[in-house]
Protein backbone atom coordinates (compact mmCIF):
# COMPACT_ATOMS: atom_id res chain seq x y z
CA UNK A 1 0.00 0.00 0.00
CA UNK A 2 2.86 2.37 0.86
CA UNK A 3 4.09 1.82 -2.60
CA UNK A 4 0.91 2.94 -4.05
CA UNK A 5 0.38 6.17 -2.31
CA UNK A 6 4.16 6.57 -2.98
CA UNK A 7 3.76 6.37 -7.01
CA UNK A 8 1.04 8.73 -6.67
CA UNK A 9 2.35 11.46 -4.95
CA UNK A 10 5.43 11.53 -7.14
CA UNK A 11 3.64 12.42 -10.02
CA UNK A 12 2.53 15.73 -8.11
CA UNK A 13 5.10 17.71 -9.40
CA UNK A 14 4.42 16.93 -13.08
CA UNK A 15 1.14 17.52 -12.49
CA UNK A 16 1.73 20.61 -11.41
CA UNK A 17 4.24 21.91 -13.38
CA UNK A 18 2.11 21.18 -16.33
CA UNK A 19 -0.76 23.41 -14.80
CA UNK A 20 1.86 26.14 -14.34
CA UNK A 21 2.38 25.93 -18.29
CA UNK A 22 -1.57 25.55 -19.19
CA UNK A 23 -1.90 29.12 -16.97
CA UNK A 24 1.17 31.09 -18.16
CA UNK A 25 0.34 30.24 -22.04
CA UNK A 26 -3.47 30.87 -21.22
CA UNK A 27 -1.94 34.65 -19.70
CA UNK A 28 -0.03 35.28 -22.35
CA UNK A 29 -2.69 34.97 -25.19
CA UNK A 30 -5.14 37.01 -23.12
CA UNK A 31 -2.64 39.94 -23.07
CA UNK A 32 -0.11 40.88 -25.54
CA UNK A 33 3.15 41.28 -23.99
CA UNK A 34 3.84 45.12 -24.71
CA UNK A 35 0.40 46.13 -23.56
CA UNK A 36 -1.29 45.98 -19.74
CA UNK A 37 -4.17 44.47 -18.99
CA UNK A 38 -5.68 45.24 -15.70
CA UNK A 39 -8.87 43.66 -16.24
CA UNK A 40 -9.89 41.03 -19.02
CA UNK A 41 -11.92 43.12 -20.85
CA UNK A 42 -9.30 46.02 -21.29
CA UNK A 43 -6.24 46.07 -23.31
CA UNK A 44 -3.94 48.95 -23.22
CA UNK A 45 -1.37 49.49 -25.44
CA UNK A 46 -0.77 53.59 -25.32
CA UNK A 47 2.70 54.85 -25.81
CA UNK A 48 4.33 51.29 -26.73
CA UNK A 49 6.24 52.27 -29.72
CA UNK A 50 3.80 50.19 -31.58
CA UNK A 51 4.32 49.90 -35.62
CA UNK A 52 1.35 47.10 -35.77
CA UNK A 53 -1.73 46.02 -34.02
CA UNK A 54 -0.68 43.22 -31.42
CA UNK A 55 -1.80 39.66 -32.82
CA UNK A 56 -3.17 38.18 -28.80
CA UNK A 57 -5.84 39.56 -28.37
CA UNK A 58 -8.33 37.72 -26.64
CA UNK A 59 -11.71 37.45 -28.56
CA UNK A 60 -13.65 38.60 -25.14
CA UNK A 61 -12.21 41.65 -25.03
CA UNK A 62 -14.47 45.00 -24.90
CA UNK A 63 -11.76 48.24 -25.29
CA UNK A 64 -8.82 48.07 -26.89
CA UNK A 65 -6.50 51.29 -26.53
CA UNK A 66 -3.71 51.45 -29.17
CA UNK A 67 -3.43 55.55 -28.78
CA UNK A 68 0.33 57.35 -28.93
CA UNK A 69 2.23 54.46 -31.25
CA UNK A 70 3.22 54.59 -34.55
CA UNK A 71 0.63 52.64 -36.21
CA UNK A 72 0.41 53.10 -39.73
CA UNK A 73 -1.34 50.73 -41.31
CA UNK A 74 -4.77 48.48 -40.36
CA UNK A 75 -4.85 45.22 -41.66
CA UNK A 76 -7.64 43.31 -42.78
CA UNK A 77 -7.20 40.66 -39.98
CA UNK A 78 -5.84 42.98 -37.22
CA UNK A 79 -9.55 42.73 -35.40
CA UNK A 80 -10.59 39.65 -36.25
CA UNK A 81 -12.90 37.75 -34.32
CA UNK A 82 -13.25 40.51 -31.57
CA UNK A 83 -17.43 40.86 -31.84
CA UNK A 84 -17.21 42.09 -28.39
CA UNK A 85 -15.44 44.83 -28.78
CA UNK A 86 -17.43 47.87 -27.77
CA UNK A 87 -14.45 51.30 -27.99
CA UNK A 88 -11.41 51.39 -30.09
CA UNK A 89 -8.62 53.81 -29.37
CA UNK A 90 -6.49 54.51 -32.57
CA UNK A 91 -6.13 58.16 -31.89
CA UNK A 92 -2.51 60.09 -32.05
CA UNK A 93 -1.37 57.20 -34.71
CA UNK A 94 0.07 57.82 -38.49
CA UNK A 95 -2.23 55.76 -40.04
CA UNK A 96 -2.49 55.85 -43.80
CA UNK A 97 -3.56 52.65 -44.80
CA UNK A 98 -6.97 50.52 -43.92
CA UNK A 99 -7.76 47.60 -45.25
CA UNK A 100 -11.56 48.14 -46.37
CA UNK A 101 -12.43 44.89 -43.63
CA UNK A 102 -10.62 46.19 -41.08
CA UNK A 103 -13.45 46.43 -38.80
CA UNK A 104 -15.46 44.02 -40.34
CA UNK A 105 -15.89 41.68 -37.01
CA UNK A 106 -16.51 44.39 -34.87
CA UNK A 107 -20.78 43.86 -34.57
CA UNK A 108 -20.04 45.12 -30.97
CA UNK A 109 -18.38 48.92 -31.69
CA UNK A 110 -20.13 51.63 -30.32
CA UNK A 111 -16.97 54.32 -29.86
CA UNK A 112 -13.85 55.05 -31.98
CA UNK A 113 -11.44 57.42 -32.09
CA UNK A 114 -8.88 57.09 -35.17
CA UNK A 115 -6.56 60.02 -36.60
CA UNK A 116 -7.81 61.47 -39.31
CA UNK A 117 -5.00 62.15 -41.94
CA UNK A 118 -5.72 59.25 -44.03
CA UNK A 119 -4.19 58.64 -47.74
CA UNK A 120 -5.39 55.00 -49.05
CA UNK A 121 -8.15 52.41 -48.75
CA UNK A 122 -7.50 49.00 -49.84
Amino acid sequence: MKQTIGRRHSCLPGYLFIFWILALSGRVRACPKTCACYVKTEVHCTFRYLNVIPKQIQVDVERINLGYNSITRLEEADFSGLQKLELLMLHSNEIHTIHENAFSDLSSLQTSAISKHFRNLE
